[in-house]
């Protein structure tokens, strides 16, 4: 079997974390400031790739935190890796679209 269903679990939770911290990054948020700093150093920096993953598109922090997860909590092989990151970032686009 590719994935396990806590696997699968596991990668609804983390685009559920990835929600979580979008939502707190909203105006008025407790992570409002972390968005304002992202977004000033993303000017700064001419827009570079790297703030993008940092927190300013959910669906390029998704596959930032679905990695490490599969790799080092969940110790899944390389295919498994791939499955699990993209079901990750399918389960946050889904959000995406059907919250906005």
């Amino acid at each position: 079997m590719l994935l396990q269903s806590c696997h699968i679990l596991n990668a609804a939770l983390v685009s559920v974390i990835i929600a979580v911290i979008q939502w707190c990054m909203e105006d008025g948020m407790i992570l409002y400031w972390y968005r304002k700093w992202l977004e000033r150093k993303a000017f700064e920096w001419h827009y570079s790739a790297i703030t993008k993953p940092m927190g300013l598109c959910s669906f390029c922090m998704t596959f930032w935190i679905a990695f490490p997860v599969a790799v080092f909590s969940l110790g899944l092989y390389p295919v498994q890796i791939i499955t699990f990151t993209a079901l990750s970032m399918f389960f946050d686009k889904l959000r995406v679209q059907t919250l906005n």
